[in-house]
């Protein structure tokens, strides 16, 4: 039996590999939980609105949920193209407040987007804040008012980069907490589900010796 379970990254669209290894690496080094690559996906046409050139996240946050493994402790989608939801011209990621699915957008996140010039770096560093960011809502954290706080709301690029890839003491110390909680939950859930295993193989090995024996003395 497998007791891990992971945050996946599910990849849309063509994301260079090693880019997406690092930011791997670096979502386990920040939550200290497993993180795992899925396959890359194409994006869904459906959500596209021709009008507006963009796509429609809650549609796509839809599709993420959906193809969420069964042993996913977060699943984030990850993407290169310009998002939004009815109610703002666009967003850099979206997430279910303390549920299971998020998504980010590196399109703005790209200074070619606006017309400067963006090294990778850069770019990686962008994404791995607002991915850091969009986890946080997913494991129950609200905008914080700290403007270093990773956990700050930006509605552009320049906010985004005044902002840390840390959470401030506060935002640390709840998602910690939040962390090491469902930690303890799944290890209580697989000591029992453990017990019961092996308690059921047991009785199974005795009804069988039992049946043994009688049909010995037949």
């Amino acid at each position: 039996m497998n007791d891990s379970h992971f945050i996946y990254m599910l990849p849309m669209g063509n994301i260079n590999g090693r880019f997406l290894e690092t930011l791997r690496l670096n979502i386990e080094y920040q939550l200290d939980l497993p993180c795992r690559l899925m396959e890359p996906i194409n994006l869904p046409e459906y959500a596209y609105d021709s009008e507006r050139w963009q796509y429609n996240s809650l549609e796509i946050l839809k599709l993420i949920l959906n193809l969420s493994p069964k042993d996913a402790i977060k699943i984030l989608g990850l993407c290169n193209i310009d998002l939004y939801i009815p109610i703002q011209n666009f967003i850099f990621g979206q997430a279910q407040f303390n549920g299971l699915a998020a998504i980010v957008s590196m399109r703005r996140l790209n200074g070619e987007y606006h017309g400067e010039a963006c090294g990778e770096a850069l770019i990686f560093r962008r994404t791995l804040k607002e991915v850091m960011h969009e986890l946080g809502h997913a494991f129950g954290l609200i905008h914080c008012h700290s403007p270093r706080c990773v956990m700050s709301q930006s509605i552009n690029v320049e906010q985004v980069d005044q902002k840390e890839i840390d959470f401030c003491d506060e935002c640390q110390t709840f998602i910690g907490q939040h962390i090491m909680r469902w930690k303890l939950c799944w290890a209580e859930f697989y000591r029992q589900e453990r017990s019961w295993w092996w308690t059921t193989r047991r009785s199974f090995a005795n009804l069988s010796r039992a049946g043994s024996r009688k049909m010995a003395l037949k």
